[in-house]
């Protein structure tokens, strides 16, 4: 199993890639890796609904409002 840690490795990985912000979440939609170390601990709805429904959650300027705890870049 891999730890935060771990998980926050990969974050730093493909940030220095891709040059974007990266966030992993949990199963319950809580960020436990992040490049904004202040969003790490914090719940992001789309994702827990993501989780609960087991499919992609498309989340733009017309909903992003709607999942608390999301960003836009």
């Amino acid at each position: 199993m891999l730890t935060k840690e771990d998980y926050q490795k990969i974050v730093n990985r493909l940030m220095s890639i891709l040059g974007k912000n990266i966030n992993i979440m949990d199963v319950d939609g809580v960020i436990i890796a992040s490049g904004d170390e202040n969003r790490i601990g914090t719940l992001h709805e789309g994702a827990k609904e993501a989780a609960n429904r087991k499919e992609e959650v498309i989340i733009d300027d017309d909903n992003k409002n709607l999942y608390r705890g999301s960003k836009r870049e």
